[in-house]
């Protein structure tokens, strides 16, 4: 490796700081963004569309991209079953005898 490749491999990650820096910008953990996004779709359901409102249903159901949560679950999937999809509807009632069993 050449001096120049092992100056520029320490010169890029500074650069890099001090963009950040001084351009005011914050690194923020993914959980902090996802936290977010999750309070702003909690807060506007409505911006989904049914089927991605079962998707996250089942999601949380599961346990995939989420901790898995029954009653968000249900909450999730009476949401789209209200907006007259049939398999939200069919699914809802499996989450209903889920939690009773």
């Amino acid at each position: 490796m050449t001096s120049y490749h092992k100056i520029s491999i320490l010169i890029f990650p500074m650069t890099v700081c001090l963009f950040l820096i001084f351009t005011g910008t914050k690194i923020v953990p993914a959980s902090d963004i996802t936290s977010q996004i999750e309070q702003e779709i909690q807060e506007n359901p409505e911006l989904l569309d049914r089927q991605k409102q079962r998707e996250i249903a089942w999601g949380y159901n599961l346990g995939r991209g989420v901790p898995q949560d029954l009653p968000k679950a249900v909450a999730w999937m009476r949401k789209s079953a209200e907006q007259g999809y049939d398999a939200a509807q069919s699914d809802l009632g499996l989450l209903y005898e889920k939690a009773k069993g």
